[in-house]
């Protein structure tokens, strides 16, 4: 894909820009990976940084699926330090046009001042709702979005979505007899909790976890995966 190499360009050109605003639907998995490999130069899966990154718990990673005041003074704390292990501190910030107008202000300070060895990537599906000085503070990449027809399965995820009487459990099973692939399943997982049990933290680590493991064996045996992370979700 187009921004994956332009990605992979910046970082062999040694000309990360400090901050990117990714503007569509994104998997940056692969290349957030690359930036904490001891390698530097292709993904190796079996130093100490791969290993923590497979298993979500890198320390030079801050992913914040929502940006709040208190997470942005968190960023201003967490920055001041070089990274523990990596090359880089990695700063993921999802959801951004969801932002509210002092979390954008105290944002914009920290972006207005780059920081050694410490890349934010940003990511929105609605760039024209953000402020204006945090988009010229940051460099943009677009994804092209295809349109996607949804099949038979995707209309029954959609309505099982939506449900008001959604289990976790019972849809996740019922995805996967569906031949719906692991991948989208937990994708879909991560967006129940998201919007719907934002205070299940554990599980949510996990389905990250889970998703890790998924892209560095894709073969894993879906069903096994599957019983193994629901065995985490609280009953």
């Amino acid at each position: 894909m187009q921004y994956k190499q332009q990605l992979n360009k910046w970082y062999l050109a040694n000309r990360l820009p400090h901050a990117i605003l990714l503007v569509g639907s994104v998997d940056v998995s692969d290349f957030v990976n690359l930036l904490l490999c001891d390698s530097k130069t292709n993904v190796c899966g079996q130093c100490h940084s791969c290993k923590l990154f497979i298993n979500n718990t890198h320390p030079d990673i801050y992913n914040f699926l929502e940006l709040k005041i208190d997470q942005v003074r968190s960023i201003i704390n967490n920055v001041a330090t070089s990274p523990q292990i990596a090359q880089y501190k990695i700063i993921l910030i999802h959801a951004l046009d969801a932002i509210n107008d002092y979390a954008a202000n105290a944002l914009l300070k920290v972006l207005e001042e780059p920081i050694s060895n410490t890349i934010f990537m940003l990511f929105t599906n609605k760039i024209g709702s953000l402020p204006k000085t945090i988009i010229s503070r940051c460099q943009i990449l677009r994804i092209p979005q295809d349109k996607i027809q949804l099949d038979e399965n995707g209309i029954i995820m959609q309505q099982d979505l939506l449900s008001n009487n959604l289990d976790v459990t019972n849809v996740a099973t019922k995805w996967l007899k569906l031949k719906i692939p692991l991948r989208v399943i937990l994708e879909n997982l991560l967006l129940i909790m998201y919007y719907r049990d934002k205070n299940n933290a554990k599980f949510e680590q996990e389905i990250y976890r889970q998703l890790r493991f998924l892209h560095q064996v894709p073969q894993l045996n879906g069903q096994l995966l599957l019983e193994s992370l629901l065995t985490h979700y609280p009953k």
